[in-house]
Formats: C-alpha cells, sequence, structure tokens
C-alpha cells in the first residue's frame, strides 16, 4: 500500500472542504476520469434555492460496467450545515442525475467557513410499485461520511483507501458503493465489542480483587462480572459519544497521546 497515497487521502479528508484537494482525490480515486473544468453552477432550482448556493461538476466517469458517474461539489448557503436537509440535498443529486440519465454520484456538501463538509454516494434505483415505476435513492445516512478537521474520519478513510490506492483497477459501481456503505463496518464495530466485552469479562472472572468484592457483595462472580462488564462497556460508549459531539469540553485524542501496550 502507497504511504504516500495514503497520506495524501488523509490530507483531502481531514481538512476543510477545498475544490483543487478535491479535484486530486477524484483523479485518484478513479484512476484517470474525464476531468471537468468546475464551472460554477447558479441557476438552482427553485424548490432547492433557500438551501443551495451554488454546484460544481468535479468529473465524469464510466465503469467497466457502462455505469455512468458524475462527481459534484455542492456548496451550501451561509447558515446551512452540512447535518441538515440531508434528504433535501439528496433530492437535489436526483434530479440532476435523473435529468442527465446518470446512474449515480459522489458529491462534496460543504458550506463556506465550516471545517465539516460531507462526503456522500447517491444512487438511483428503480423499483416496481403497485404498478408505478419509483426512483429508490440510497439512503442519506447509511451513504455519507462526515469529515474534515473536526470529526472523526477513520472510518472514512479505512473504507475509501483500498480504492484510492489502487493505482491498477477502475473501481466499479458495486464497488464504490460498497465503499460508502457503513452497513460493514457497524457489524465490524459489534463484532468488536463484543469481543472486548468477553476480554473484560474474563478478566475480570480471574482478577482476585474483583473475586473477593464479589463474595463481600454475596454476588456469584460469574453473574456480577456479566453485569459489571456490560455497564462499564455501555458508559465507555456512552462517554464517547458524547465527547464526539464535543459536549465534555476536550478533544477526542489529545494531541500529544501516544498508545502503550497495557500490562496486567
Amino acid at each position: 500500500m502507497s504511504n504516500a497515497k495514503v497520506d495524501l487521502l488523509k490530507d483531502i479528508i481531514e481538512n476543510d472542504f477545498n475544490i483543487l484537494q478535491f479535484r486530486k482525490f477524484t483523479r485518484e480515486f478513479f484512476n484517470g476520469p474525464e476531468m471537468l473544468s468546475s464551472t460554477k453552477h447558479t441557476g438552482i432550482w427553485k424548490e432547492y434555492s433557500e438551501n443551495i448556493n451554488a454546484y460544481y461538476e468535479i468529473a465524469n466517469y464510466t465503469d467497466s460496467e457502462n455505469n455512468e458517474i458524475i462527481v459534484l461539489a455542492v456548496e451550501l448557503k451561509k447558515g446551512n450545515s452540512v447535518h441538515n436537509a440531508r434528504s433535501l440535498q439528496r433530492n437535489f443529486i436526483s434530479k440532476i442525475l435523473s435529468e442527465n440519465n446518470i446512474e449515480a454520484a459522489i458529491v462534496a456538501f460543504y458550506t463556506e467557513n465550516q471545517s465539516t463538509w460531507r462526503l456522500s454516494f447517491v444512487r438511483l434505483d428503480y423499483a416496481l410499485k403497485e404498478n408505478q415505476l419509483t426512483i429508490d435513492l440510497t439512503p442519506a445516512k447509511r451513504y455519507s461520511y462526515l469529515v474534515g478537521e473536526s470529526e472523526s474520519n477513520h472510518t472514512a478513510i479505512s473504507q475509501l483507501v483500498p480504492i484510492f490506492v489502487d493505482d491498477k483497477n477502475n473501481p466499479t459501481l458495486s464497488e464504490i458503493e460498497n465503499a460508502f456503505s457503513v452497513e460493514k463496518v457497524t457489524n465490524d464495530f459489534f463484532n468488536q465489542y463484543k469481543e472486548k466485552y468477553l476480554e473484560l469479562k474474563e478478566f475480570l472472572e480471574k482478577n482476585p480483587s474483583f473475586i473477593e468484592e464479589s463474595k463481600k457483595l454475596g454476588f456469584k462472580v460469574e453473574k456480577f462480572s456479566e453485569q459489571f462488564a456490560k455497564k462499564l462497556m455501555g458508559q465507555l460508549a456512552f462517554l464517547y459519544f458524547i465527547q464526539k459531539k464535543g459536549w465534555l469540553g476536550v478533544r477526542i485524542m489529545p494531541e500529544n497521546h501516544t498508545f502503550t501496550t497495557a500490562t496486567y
């Protein structure tokens, strides 16, 4: 794996949105797509004009199965956060895709002078419902990464890096969709959570101090270790959540922090 390419991806994802950097991302991600001039389009449909200021066409790409993908950057109006009106933003992209007969889009949503931006994948899918052909869109939450200086970018980077560093194979639409799907990440998280829970439970059951305390309280060690481990893991997850929101007033990870191997 190219360290230089990984560093480039991190530099793009971990900083404020920059359209020139996003063009670099597009070139590397698609291995030579048709780069466009990034002309600023301000003619926004009326139903979206209160939220969207302009959009830029970054590139066109056709995969090996002839699926067409467009890369866009959408500038939201000041006062509109990338966190809000996600369905409206996604429907705006849907209209662009429908009118141009394009299957999918990768989109950077951003607001000037805001450190967080959103990298999204939107795909049109047609379904027959009650004898009517309707358009189904990829869920905004499932196919979006909040990125930027103030975000935890590990998930986005780990999901995107396999395609980003691959110079030999151009990605298919399905591979791109998989890279943006957090379903796999969610499953990995719960598997790792379960593993850590079992490790903690086993450690407690062998710890002399915990065994002694369990006996003092009149609890069976095996049952008490199960309850204690579940409670502790839940509290840690909750603290991480409110810390990520910034409600504890501290960084998720201090700048000078280094990991050391724990010994018991």
